[in-house]
């Protein structure tokens, strides 16, 4: 599975990143991010639920934890290190 997201304000976008999904060698899906042309880094599934997977790099300076959860028509993600601190949420509504 493939993706992309942008941010930014008004017509500036501040910030590009390809996402995608795909098993990795033991079978175990792996999260690939490549945020704003930096290099490609690999999250693994270390949980999931019916409507709620994380992902986890701990090796990675930061975030080293992404996780996703939907409620109905909400989805929020959330980066953070391993330990859950300095975590950051984004709120996401299907129209």
């Amino acid at each position: 599975m493939v993706g992309y997201g942008w941010s930014g304000r008004g017509d500036a976008i501040g910030e590009v990143e390809f996402m995608r999904l795909a098993a990795g060698p033991d079978g175990v899906p792996v999260y690939f991010a490549t945020p704003s042309g930096a290099a490609t880094v690999g999250f693994r599934l270390a949980h999931m639920e019916a409507n709620a997977a994380t992902f986890e790099n701990p090796a990675h300076d930061f975030p080293q934890r992404i996780s996703y959860r939907r409620t109905g028509d909400v989805l929020v993600a959330t980066v953070s290190a391993i330990d859950g601190s300095h975590a950051m949420s984004w709120t996401y509504r299907r129209r």
